[in-house]
């Protein structure tokens, strides 16, 4: 009876490290559409500022090697609120007046553009491939730097996860990340899993000190900032369905000798779907 026990629990433990993808599973053409909804409150040393941002975004498989897949990060559609010192503006990628209005200008420069990434079968990292050169900023310049980063390399971050095949539900795991001067410590904790779709949570830290160009001024950014949220992944293939995070952000805002404090609020609904 002992031994027919010790077997049925050593199946149980192998089928559960079975469930997990031990690596990325996509192929070469496939397209996930990112849907991403952001709403920003920040308070500012001139005065108070919300923010409400839509994005649709298309990542696709172009080729693969051994261990990476190339992609690419294709901005498609972006809606934007803003309301603050005084101010009300908008801009709709799908309103032809606003393509043309000043602020529809310098955002249509990346909309339909793509940038290329290397995508890590095995953990899920990525790589930019097409680095912009001197003056040029890749992601969505200035307004990227104030939530944290690059908005293509977050949309590929968190399009996949690889859950370690030895976890089981209530373990958790961290990874910690360097990108242009910003450390990120994420730490996963694995919830629930239904139907191959695993539920886990996230808490994180981001700090440190960024340098961009914004419009021909350097602005250097010091980010002090927490966050948590969810993550739905299907264990099959590492593609994640649907994320969710709320951060707290602290920034220090450094130009033409001007420093400004910036205290942020800033919440994220993000879905992924895979075309047919």
């Amino acid at each position: 009876m002992k031994k027919v026990l010790s077997a049925i629990l050593l199946f149980s433990c192998m089928h559960s490290n079975a469930q997990y993808a031990k690596t990325i599973s996509l192929k070469k053409g496939q397209t996930i559409v990112c849907s991403s909804k952001t709403n920003t409150e920040s308070e500012m040393g001139m005065g108070n500022m919300k923010n409400d941002i839509n994005t649709a975004s298309e990542l696709t498989v172009i080729d693969e090697n051994e261990k990476s897949y190339i992609l690419t990060s294709t901005l498609s559609k972006m809606k934007m609120d803003m309301e603050g010192m005084g101010q009300n503006m908008s801009y709709d990628s799908d309103n032809k007046e606003d393509r043309e209005s000043e602020m529809g200008k310098m955002i249509g420069e990346k909309l339909n553009s793509s940038d290329t990434f290397s995508l890590d079968k095995s953990t899920g990292s990525i790589k930019l491939l097409n680095v912009p050169s001197e003056g040029e900023t890749s992601g969505s310049g200035g307004m990227s730097i104030m939530s944290g980063g690059d908005k293509d390399n977050q949309v590929v971050g968190d399009a996949f996860l690889i859950i370690p095949s030895d976890k089981k539900i209530g373990d958790s795991w961290n990874v910690t990340t360097t990108n242009k001067g910003l450390t990120t410590n994420k730490t996963y904790t694995l919830k629930t899993i239904d139907n191959n779709i695993a539920l886990v949570e996230l808490t994180g830290t981001t700090a440190g000190t960024v340098e961009q160009e914004v419009q021909g001024m350097t602005m250097n950014m010091t980010m002090d900032s927490k966050f948590k949220g969810e993550i739905k992944v299907n264990t099959q293939n590492g593609i994640v369905t649907e994320s969710k995070n709320n951060a707290d952000l602290n920034n220090s805002m450094d130009m033409m000798g001007q420093q400004m404090q910036i205290s942020s609020k800033a919440n994220t609904v993000s879905t992924f779907t895979s075309k047919s």
